[in-house]
């Protein structure tokens, strides 16, 4: 099908038999949107751009330069060409300006008898309106065919050879995991555009050839990309609303894939509460979702909260947002070579990662993810904190690594510490044992409850002096600026202190003990204020 007129097109109709083109003769593929009769100067007013001009010259009638000056203008406005009709405002069209258009490859035509201008806009106008209403039946169609397409086996690489056989260019599909291109002997091609930059690029000139993309998306987001090989310059604004229909298309049949592939999800949630419950996992029947390495595979547990209560998660909004970040984070970790296992639950996102053979298990690696990571909550959890586990290599210890997890995500909530990782919890790692025996409670008291006891009779700041002290390494000067006290106040607490603690608190094991219950003494704080707040939330409810 011809898409869109052009010059050539337009002097092949009845009405310019007759027509000669002067100058710009190469420029005769350019495309001719509407025609417009202008006899005035000013015509940056009147006209858009690609339109086919028709004049008597009465605008053209001061000689060589006001010709030249037009000229020019017509060109700079993106005009299709100029026709005009010689002998009843002008006779001729002055050399220099015929020079300007053959350099800028413009058409300039002439009638040399008398035509008639209403004549010319009726056959064109109806041109053009006949070659866009075929424009939006082929458009219809191949929505249709698209559709069609798209429900059947390989549907995918069946729309690529439909929009391949209605151009006769080359096409491609580019997603994260796969590359999909047609005709086959391209492959080579569609290698290539996969490391060109085709965000918000429909349009892009590359080696001499015209690339044409649209994206295919699903959620509001992009998972990849169509993309029209050696395409058509003049006819790429229709050419693109084919490839949005075909990229329509695509996006449907990968939701399909996606979504039977969340349902194939569903066994990784009972994997994942069957060995969260302790009971014995019968790994036989998860066999399919597990790698196939997993027997000596090293994992980590990763735990993203994503909801505050169950009622909130019966909304059918949140549970789309969920499902959302869970097939956004899948894609995620094995586009970064991982092997993960989802479970959705009503208030938190859990995911046993499995790091493959090939994978090496490096900080930097781990510390690359985390990034991602990061970059993933903000954008779909308002920036939600998560936690992960240290590396196991027994499934045996999952419910291990997920109270790991969430020891971090504690820690984390409360400001103690920012990284992710139980691994980098330092002293931390062993207060929480601690804590959850009861233990912790009686080695606060033992070296510096008598601190607290003081403190809340006297409702002074001695623990506090004494933390930043510790912090401070020991320097009076910088102690007393962090505390905003003056030097003399400090000395005093410092031996306060020394009378409840002893002469030798700064000695490097007594210092250790001590800061040891300082960082105790915090932790329980924390979790004191959240039960709290929960006692508050509850009674609110």
């Amino acid at each position: 099908m011809k898409m869109m007129l052009t010059v050539e097109d337009v002097l092949q109709r009845k009405p310019f038999h007759s027509a000669k083109v002067l100058a710009g003769r190469k420029g005769i593929n350019r495309p001719v949107k509407w025609s417009h009769i202008l006899e005035v100067n000013n015509a940056e007013e009147f006209v858009n751009g690609e339109e086919l001009i028709l004049t008597t010259g009465m605008n053209l009638q001061h000689g060589q330069k006001s010709q030249l000056a037009y000229i020019e203008k017509l060109i700079k406005l993106n005009t299709a060409c100029i026709c005009i009709e010689l002998g009843s405002s002008i006779l001729g069209i002055a050399q220099d300006a015929l020079a300007l258009a053959e350099m800028h490859d413009y058409p300039v035509i002439v009638f040399e008898e008398t035509v008639k201008f209403v004549e010319i806009t009726q056959d064109l106008h109806t041109a053009i309106i006949n070659s866009h209403h075929e424009m939006l039946t082929d458009l219809d169609r191949l929505s249709t065919e698209f559709h069609s397409l798209s429900l059947q086996p390989n549907g995918i690489m069946k729309i690529l050879q439909a929009v391949y056989q209605y151009f006769h260019k080359p096409v491609c599909f580019l997603s994260p995991d796969s590359i999909q291109y047609y005709p086959v002997n391209k492959k080579e091609a569609a290698f290539f555009i996969k490391e060109l930059d085709l965000e918000n690029r429909p349009y892009m000139e590359h080696n001499d050839d015209i690339l044409l993309s649209a994206a295919v998306r699903m959620f509001d987001q992009v998972w990849g990309y169509i993309v029209l090989m050696e395409a058509d310059q003049i006819h790429h604004d229709f050419s693109t609303l084919v490839l949005d229909r075909a990229a329509t298309a695509i996006s449907q049949v990968t939701l399909r894939y996606k979504e039977l592939a969340e349902k194939k999800h569903c066994l990784e949630e009972d994997f994942i509460r069957s060995c969260l419950s302790n009971d014995s996992v019968d790994f036989n029947r998860f066999h399919s979702i597990l790698p196939t390495y997993y027997a000596n595979a090293a994992y980590r547990l990763l735990c993203i909260p994503t909801h505050q209560n169950q009622l909130s998660f019966m909304n059918s909004k949140a549970d789309f947002q969920n499902t959302h970040t869970a097939m956004m984070l899948r894609t995620l970790l094995q586009k970064e070579g991982y092997s993960p296992i989802i479970s959705v639950h009503p208030h938190e996102i859990i995911c046993i990662i499995f790091s493959s053979p090939s994978n090496v298990n490096t900080n930097g690696q781990w510390e690359k993810l985390r990034v991602k990571l990061t970059q993933l909550c903000a954008k779909l959890l308002n920036g939600q904190l998560f936690g992960i586990s240290s590396s196991y290599s027994s499934l045996e210890l999952v419910t291990k690594a997920y109270e790991e997890a969430n020891d971090v995500l504690h820690l984390r909530k409360q400001a103690e510490i920012i990284s992710p990782f139980f691994d980098n919890l330092g002293i931390y790692r062993l207060l929480l044992p601690l804590q959850k025996t009861g233990a912790l409670q009686r080695y606060i008291e033992d070296y510096i409850g008598g601190i607290i006891e003081y403190d809340k009779v006297n409702n002074s700041e001695l623990l506090k002096t004494l933390a930043v002290y510790f912090e401070c390494n020991g320097s009076r000067k910088m102690a007393a600026e962090r505390l905003f006290i003056v030097r003399q106040t400090l000395y005093h607490r410092l031996e306060k202190l020394r009378s409840l603690l002893g002469d030798g608190f700064t000695e490097p094991t007594s210092r250790l003990a001590l800061e040891a219950a300082i960082k105790g003494y915090e932790l329980e704080n924390s979790l004191r204020k959240k039960q709290e707040n929960l006692l508050i939330h509850e009674g609110r409810n």
